[in-house]
């Protein structure tokens, strides 16, 4: 997804620039960011995203991945899927752009990502999927190159409270918050968005949850619940619910059993996500489980 710390399009411990371009398979991202002013305490900007298909092959843009990083290291997390509701499918030579907006506590910050890229046309033995990066991008109140820090390498495996996944462009992205703690247990609100990227409507037949306390021990909270609810080509479907934890941060995860047109039945991943009081990053408390085992064989 994201780009590794060492990775050039990261540029840490350099000025980095209001407007970048990076390409991945020939597909061309175009950020730029303008500051709106600032109310308050908060900064604000607004940034656009342009697309350029300079490849060969027909592309679709299914999911992004934002990490907004102020000049304290605070990172904020965004997954999704498509933008402003499009799943934009691009020819080639083809383009595409969106506006949106983001705020931060400090004035100068930046904001780097991803963009997760379907090939509709590739032939048997080609690259079908890949993931298009977004280069470092400043944050700056004067909209000039800014040398502000990269978030701590540290912070980089934590689990935020949102996930976006695809399978066979059935997209399913998620949300947490905390509700309120209830005799000795923690309640998470979760979110979930499906969105039908393909050519023909889907039927969502149930859903899976589960719920990873931060001891690593994994129990059901939601069993192949029912719902049999169809989703034309390009629009979305929403689902909200509660779920319960012995401690007061813990990771969700679980599926969404779809039927596709053909009749062939899937299971849409719900990516991984953390839950916390105050919406800040989490451990993956499984693994971290088992790497515990794996240190402490007795």
């Amino acid at each position: 997804g994201v780009p590794l710390w060492s990775d050039e399009s990261m540029r840490c411990g350099q000025a980095i620039p209001a407007k970048t371009k990076w390409s991945t398979h020939e597909v061309e991202v175009e950020v730029l960011s303008i500051y709106k002013g600032s109310a308050g305490v908060e900064h604000g900007w607004a940034y656009q995203v342009t697309f350029r298909n300079k490849s060969k092959k027909t592309v679709q843009m299914l999911t992004r991945h934002w990490v907004f990083v102020d000049e304290k290291r605070t990172v904020n997390e965004v997954k999704g899927p498509g933008a402003r509701g499009v799943t934009p499918v691009l020819i080639p030579g083809g383009s595409w752009a969106y506006e949106s907006g983001t705020s931060l506590r400090t004035a100068r910050g930046s904001f780097y990502g991803s963009f997760q890229f379907e090939v509709l046309d590739a032939a048997p033995g080609e690259l079908e999927s890949f993931s298009a990066r977004v280069a470092r991008t400043a944050l700056s109140p004067e909209d000039k190159s800014e040398n502000v820090p990269c978030a701590r390498e540290a912070d980089r495996d934590k689990l935020p409270a949102t996930s976006v996944a695809s399978t066979s462009r059935v997209i399913v992205g998620a949300t947490s918050r905390f509700k309120h703690e209830r005799d000795g247990k923690f309640e998470f609100l979760w979110d979930v968005q499906i969105n039908n990227a393909r050519s023909d409507a889907i039927m969502v037949l149930g859903y899976h949850i589960e719920v990873v306390d931060s001891s690593g021990n994994r129990a059901v909270a939601v069993a192949n619940k029912k719902v049999k609810k169809s989703v034309d080509a390009g629009d979305a479907f929403r689902l909200q619910g509660v779920i319960g934890s012995p401690t007061s941060v813990a990771n969700i995860d679980g599926y969404f059993d779809v039927r596709l047109s053909s009749g062939e039945d899937i299971r849409a991943q719900l990516a991984i996500l953390g839950c916390s009081r105050v919406g800040s990053p989490v451990g993956h408390y499984e693994v971290l489980r088992l790497l515990r085992e794996d240190q402490d064989p007795d």
